[in-house]
């Protein structure tokens, strides 16, 4: 089926249906086959249900198979029949075969569950030992599954496999993991390496652990394969990791046996003695192939992380012991935890080429004897079982670390062998019960039998001692830490270390950031945890003072700087031209942009942001008088380049050198002059915060005129006059009788605000007050539900019963948004008193981005201007991935710019400019990661802003979960109701409509990846 069916059916564009699953289709293998014979491959399918059309291609090893026919069409598909497959001669020499279908009427068709599709006959043309892949891919001839002829629903495949008889020829692609044990707490790191890692182009499986015993942490240290690391890696769920890989430029790579294909960090959450193993999963399956789509056979050596803790909870621990040639040692049993016990079930293993059974004593629990015990030869030689029961049934306790029974081996392995001694489930199963009849979760320690020529006693203790380095540089990995381990003279052996940096097993490390770091000490049923936090030095940090040229023009400009942190002495290099000054001040300076590197006695370096000496060009400002004015104004000088100067400023679209009448706000200008060399930028008007009253009200309760109003003002600009309706000019009266008193506040001495409160006479009064965000607004953020308000009775009889406007009887309320709030309040005898109140929030926080494209993709003369409405001034600006922090942006090179704008309130608003040049467009990216870490967490689509345009985006069923008119590349992977949707791929369709020129359709799929790192 061509890319043009799937256009057929348009009128079902906008009604598409969700489906339970995507159609499946196995593929047959067969093993063992001979050269010279012919084989039929089946093609079944399951979930094919309501499909019209079905177009993808089949890919073999043309050196093993070659194709002879195909057959067998399922009799229920019209139209399934030779001459919709494409067996171009061409194609089937390269092992490629295409299948085109659709059903002529648009009818859908349902199949049961496992029906046969279609067979294909091959001959067997490949020599002993080789294997072919028969798989369902997309070349050359795309994999498009549809129910309705426009939307592609996809497909899963389970690909077959052929494999020619041979004796000897095991050649499959081997994934090695290794086995580390791993300090609970801490993270430690496996690896996998892999062999006869031959022609691969391309690779998807999933790996599965224990998610009780690891938590995911990461990836690292990739192989060197084009383009493969973390962005090929995610976390489908916990327990399960997917890795997914091609080769971009369409060839096949090839590692060297041994290579690290990857390693995967874990934190340890797991109890001591627990482990999980890493090795291959079922969802996806594992599919490594060539380029063309042969399949390799893969197997696994799966990695295994162990749990090493220090004791807690219940735990039994065998002892370390050494003994000469045919001697005899005991192992000492101990336990921990053993409280209220009255049921104790367990099987130890050891090495019977080592040592054999010789004999038990040191009983040392009621009713424990040698009968509890089954030994040698009642079970296999290198094993022993007890069962123990306290027959009072009250349960037994034992001090912590007691033994409760000693292991007595002969040697009979050579000098310098030795054995574990270790608790497991075999033949019986460990098993713990108290006198609550709780079955214990436990933990084992095992312990180590040696035979040497000498033995000391075991009676070891371990000390250290751990010093901590910082790294040169801040953000460098050049620290270090200096472990240094004491053994009393009875221990015997090496210590082993396991820190939680990788599972690292060095007593040092060094090449380290700073961090916290722990170590894992171990010898025999020894433990000892340490830990240490390396620190950072302190930053190199300058500040600056410039002073001007004066006249303009003239060399007396000046740089005084003052440099703190880091390691004195410092040494300065400054981008002066034609001799590079070294100086820490500069001085008779021409007007200009100075850049100084700084570096301390340690070769750590700073370059803080160029100094701008007699700035190209400046404002003088005047801001808003009163709040909600609109008497602001700029007066722009322009000292760069050649006038005249051309003016366009934003909003407003003034083309004067100076604008006034203006409101509270960000205004930018972009100036030409007569060259056409540009400068964008942009300054702030402000405004005085708003008048925000506040008033303790008294009511005249004993009617004898004995009211107050104690008022309290705040915002604008103080010292404030006020004038009462009374004719009294002070902030706040006194010897008031029932009545409305209003007052007029004013700043500045033309500013004012107006005002009423109301004193009643006896009876009950409430008043309400709420708190007061940025700008004076109840509420932090437009459509913010932030905002609360306390009432205050007076008078009346307790208890007092509340009833608001909006159902609620608390006295106060919280997590209100705005509008109006209206409480009546009733005391105990009845009398009820009313009061109003009105929450209003800021207005919506809008960014919209000016921009100026490159000259051309080389050039670094693009700019970028944000001009911001709404919220509550003042604003701050964050953008990547340059890092800046003012509104306006220049000398940008070709890519993508984001920002982030927080007003006073922190309230947030993002936006995105595109500054790219030409290229294809309307081609969206494949992959995105929103997980707001500023990197890759909006779906782009080149030239989006240059046409109207409507944009929908539909998951792999069909069903749609994201429209807009007019996209503006903010697309961050959420439905139409802004939730967040489930990763995996998605379908977009683009519909451009040009000023000049007819409707256009594009289309493509994105990946929704917000685990991957």
């Amino acid at each position: 089926m061509s890319k043009s069916i799937l256009g057929l059916i348009v009128a079902l564009f906008f009604a598409l249906p969700s489906r339970a699953a995507q159609p499946i289709f196995n593929i047959s293998s067969l093993a063992d086959v001979s050269h010279g014979q012919i084989i039929n491959i089946d093609f079944h399918v399951d979930h094919f249900s309501q499909i019209i059309s079905v177009q993808y291609s089949v890919n073999w090893n043309p050196n093993v198979l070659k194709f002879k026919s195909v057959k067998n069409f399922n009799p229920m598909v019209p139209g399934l029949s030779p001459a919709v497959f494409g067996t171009n001669q061409v194609l089937l020499d390269a092992g490629k075969l295409t299948l085109s279908w659709i059903e002529s009427s648009a009818t859908q068709i349902t199949i049961p569950d496992g029906s046969l599709f279609f067979t294909v006959e091959f001959e067997v043309v490949g020599n002993a030992c080789q294997s072919s892949s028969i798989a369902i891919t997309d070349n050359p001839l795309e994999i498009e599954i549809s129910e309705d002829g426009v939307n592609n629903v996809g497909l899963v495949t389970n690909n077959g496999q052929v494999n020619v008889f041979g004796e000897g020829c095991s050649q499959d692609l081997t994934l090695i993991g290794n086995s580390v044990i791993g300090a609970c707490g801490s993270t430690s790191c496996i690896q996998f390496t892999v062999d006869n890692f031959i022609t691969v182009g391309a690779m998807e499986f999933s790996l599965v652990y224990d998610p009780a015993v690891l938590q995911f942490n990461r990836f690292q240290n990739f192989a060197p394969l084009l383009a493969f690391g973390k962005g090929n890696t995610n976390l489908l769920s916990p327990g399960t990791l997917r890795v997914v890989w091609f080769n971009g430029n369409a060839q096949n790579d090839t590692l060297a046996n041994g290579t690290t294909l990857f390693e995967i960090c874990f934190d340890v959450i797991g109890t001591g003695g627990q482990s999980s193993d890493i090795t291959l999963g079922t969802n996806p399956a594992v599919m490594i192939s060539d380029i063309d789509g042969n399949l390799h056979n893969v197997v696994i050596q799966p990695a295994v992380i162990t749990a090493q803790c220090a004791l807690q909870g219940f735990a039994f621990l065998a002892d370390t012991v050494c003994t000469t040639p045919n001697g005899i040692t005991c192992v000492d049993v101990s336990v921990n935890d053993f409280d209220d016990i009255v049921a104790v079930q367990l099987s130890m293993n050891w090495d019977s080429t080592k040592f054999v059974f010789d004999h038990l004593e040191g009983f040392a629990l009621p009713g424990l004897d040698a009968t509890s015990f089954g030994t040698p030869p009642s079970v296999h030689q290198g094993q022993l079982t007890l069962s123990w029961i306290d027959l009072t049934l009250n349960g037994v306790t034992v001090p912590d670390l007691s033994t409760i029974f000693r292991l007595c081996l002969k040697a009979i392995g050579p000098v310098g062998s030795s054995s574990p001694i270790s608790f497991t489930n075999n033949p019986l199963e460990i098993e713990v019960a108290n006198k609550a009849d709780s079955v214990l979760v436990l933990t084992t320690v095992p312990g180590l039998a040696q035979i040497k020529q000498t033995c000391d006693p075991i009676d070891c203790t371990i000390g250290y001692t751990i010093i901590p380095t910082k790294p040169a540089c801040p953000r460098e990995s050049t620290g270090s830490v200096d472990l240094t381990v004491t053994l009393s003279t009875a221990c015997t052996g090496t210590p082993t270390f396991v820190w939680s940096l990788g599972s690292l097993t060095t007593e040092d490390l060094t090449g380290v950031p700073a961090g916290t770091y722990t170590v894992t000490i171990t010898l025999g049923t020894q433990i000892v945890i340490a830990n240490t936090t390396v620190m950072d030095p302190d930053p190199i940090a300058v500040t600056g003072v410039i002073t001007d040229p004066v006249p303009a023009g003239s060399a007396t400009g000046a740089i005084n700087i003052t440099v703190t942190g880091g390691t004195p002495p410092y040494t300065f290099k400054w981008n002066t031209t034609p001799v590079m000054l070294t100086t820490e001040d500069l001085s008779g300076i021409l007007a200009g942009a100075y850049t100084v590197t700084v570096t301390d006695s340690k070769g750590c370096t700073f370059i803080p942001d160029p100094y701008i000496v007699g700035a190209e060009y400046s404002a003088s400002i005047t801001n808003v008088t009163c709040n909600g004015g609109s008497n602001g104004a700029i007066n722009l000088n322009v000292s760069f380049g050649t006038g005249p100067y051309t003016f366009i400023w934003s909003p407003g679209g003034a083309t004067t050198q100076n604008i006034s009448n203006l409101t509270a706000g960000i205004y930018c200008v972009t100036i030409t002059d007569s060259a056409s060399s540009t400068r964008d930028t942009c300054f702030t008007v402000t405004q005085p915060n708003p008048l925000v009253k506040t008033a303790t009200i008294t009511n005249d309760l004993s009617e004898n005129c004995h009211g107050a109003i104690d008022l309290n003002v705040t915002g604008g600009t103080p010292p404030y006059t006020y004038h009462w309706n009374t004719g009294e000019a002070t902030q706040d009266l006194i010897n008031l009788c029932p009545g409305q008193y209003c007052v007029t506040v004013t700043y500045s001495n033309i500013c004012s605000m107006d005002t009423c409160f109301t004193i009643t006479a006896g009876g009950i009064g409430v008043n309400l007050s709420a708190q007061q965000y940025g700008g004076g607004f109840e509420t932090s953020c437009h459509e913010a539900c932030d905002g609360s308000i306390t009432s205050t009775v007076s008078g009346g009889a307790s208890p007092y019963t509340y009833h608001w406007n909006n159902g609620f009887t608390t006295a106060n309320l919280s997590t209100l948004c705005a509008g109006t709030y209206t409480v009546t309040v009733t005391d105990a005898s009845g009398q009820t008193a009313s009061s109003t109140i009105i929450l209003t929030s800021p207005d919506a926080l809008l960014v919209s981005l000016l921009t100026t494209l490159p000259s051309d993709p080389s050039a670094s003369d693009g700019a970028v201007s944000a001009v911001v409405t709404g919220g509550v001034p003042i604003y701050t600006y964050q953008w990547s991935p340059v890092g800046g922090n003012t509104a306006a942006l220049n000398n940008l090179s070709e890519a993508t710019y984001f920002i982030t704008v927080t007003d006073a309130n922190q309230c947030k608003v993002t936006g995105l400019a595109d500054l790219t040049i030409g290229g294809n467009c309307f081609e969206g990216i494949r992959i995105i990661t929103p997980n707001d870490d500023g990197k890759n967490d909006y779906f782009i689509i080149k030239c989006i802003y240059s046409v109207a345009n409507h944009l929908s985006i539909y998951n792999r069923y069909g069903g749609l979960v994201y429209q807009t008119d007019n996209y503006q590349n903010n697309w961050t992977g959420v439905d139409v109701d802004n939730r967040p949707i489930a990763d995996g791929g998605y379908l977009w369709v683009l519909q451009t409509r040009p000023q000049n020129g007819p409707a256009q359709i594009y289309k493509g799929t994105v990946n929704v990846l917000r685990t991957a790192d």
